[in-house]
């Protein structure tokens, strides 16, 4: 498995001159390519991006930029075009993406990528070595894991400095032991605007993070640091020191949402054995300006909550199951069964069930529906007569992957 691991770096300032020539570099080599690709579109054979060979004789101070870091631009632009006519073709998922266009200075990430060839790149007492660059002070506040295959270096709008180690690590150090079906701990989650997740247990567990909505707490300074940028003279000094102060108030909101992110996964792929999520359509969700809800969906992170749930549960060997998008998880009694569609609209929190008189929370009700899917589904395979569990090289991910695969008719979970 792959695992990318963020680190911050703290070079001298001879190194931030050159990790700062190596990030130009790139661009200039993309630019370039780029430009002469658009020059030779309307011939009759389709053009190919050129190497970038050509430009070092015009250009000597190119000898002291990293020559991986040269080439993964010229990469770079070959995947932004095969993107760019697989998405016209429509053979491309997600949604429509245009032509590459020019990376400027100002606004575009400013970033390039270096592999690890012979050891060029490794991390020794907490200080790693860097092609063109040498060794770089680290700042390793968690051990790194697995074997080094490259590396992302980013120099972000407040001035520091961070890179992405991209390692091959084992899995199976976490693999779970599982008897039968009966022994399975099964939780629905309901993402919800009021407590983010709300899950299918009765009793709730105290160890688990709270959730905090950081950007709505931190809006009222975001405004006031984005209305000093705005007052600054343009390509000021001051000017420069306002945005940095913004870039840093910005990231501080980042990592309070991503470090809420990953202790709630880690909570539920270790505590869990399935996990049953509802499939959201979250770009939709984020544009829909009529419920009021937009800030909202993007303060939440519930996208990036989903993926942190994927690659964890492969590491703690846990399955996470996404419901069918049209599943009605919230309008279905999860005592009788029986649907009230009545309960659509989002401002009806609490409703008693017409056929049984059950009184239902919104959330902990879809929640519970959720979770009893997941064994409707396992009854509806034949499941209930499986007890051996593999010859113990499978893992219990894969074992419960193959026995949902065996329901071929109207697939109930999205991925399987």
């Amino acid at each position: 498995m792959l695992l990318g691991q963020k680190y911050q770096i703290i070079p001298s300032d001879n190194q931030k001159k050159t990790i700062n020539q190596s990030i130009g570099g790139a661009r200039f080599i993309y630019n370039n390519l780029l430009a002469d690709y658009k020059s030779q579109i309307g011939g009759e054979t389709p053009p190919k991006v050129k190497l970038y060979s050509s430009l070092k004789p015009q250009n000597p101070w190119m000898k002291d930029c990293d020559s991986l870091a040269l080439s993964g631009a010229r990469v770079n632009l070959e995947k932004a075009l095969t993107n760019f006519f697989k998405s016209k073709k429509g053979a491309r998922k997600g949604k429509k993406v245009g032509f590459p266009t020019f990376k400027s200075k100002h606004t575009s990430k400013l970033t390039y990528t270096t592999n690890n060839q012979g050891g060029n790149i490794r991390v020794e007492n907490n200080m790693i070595k860097l092609p063109k660059v040498g060794w770089v002070k680290i700042n390793l506040h968690r051990p790194l894991r697995g074997e080094i295959r490259s590396c992302h270096i980013t120099l972000k709008r407040n001035g520091k400095y961070e890179i992405s180690l991209l390692c091959e690590v084992a899995v199976q150090q976490h693999r779970k032991e599982i008897q039968d079906i009966n022994s399975l701990k099964v939780v629905g989650l309901d993402l919800s605007y009021s407590e983010f997740a709300v899950d299918s247990e009765e009793v709730s567990d105290d160890t688990k993070t709270k959730y905090v909505r950081h950007y709505r707490i931190n809006e009222k300074k975001t405004k006031r640091l984005s209305r000093r940028v705005s007052k600054k003279q343009l390509k000021g000094k001051n000017s420069c020191k306002a945005k940095r102060r913004l870039a840093a108030h910005h990231e501080y909101v980042k990592n309070c949402r991503l470090d809420f992110c990953h202790k709630l996964s880690k909570y539920y792929v270790t505590n869990y054995d399935v996990i049953v999520l509802e499939d959201l359509d979250l770009s939709q969700l984020a544009k829909n300006k009529l419920r009021g809800h937009s800030k909202s969906v993007l303060d939440l992170g519930f996208g990036q909550f989903r993926q942190f749930l994927d690659y964890k549960s492969i590491i703690y060997d846990s399955v996470v199951l996404q419901a069918n998008r049209w599943f009605p998880s919230s309008q279905t009694c999860c005592v009788c069964l029986n649907k009230n569609k009545f309960v659509k609209d989002l401002s009806v929190r609490e409703w008693d069930c017409p056929f049984c008189g059950e009184h239902h929370n919104r959330d902990k009700n879809a929640a519970k529906n959720l979770k009893q899917l997941f064994y409707k589904e396992l009854n509806t395979c034949g499941a209930q007569e499986i007890h051996a569990w593999g010859d113990g090289t499978s893992t219990l991910r894969e074992t419960v992957r193959q026995v949902l695969s065996l329901n071929q008719e109207s697939p109930p979970f999205m991925g399987v």
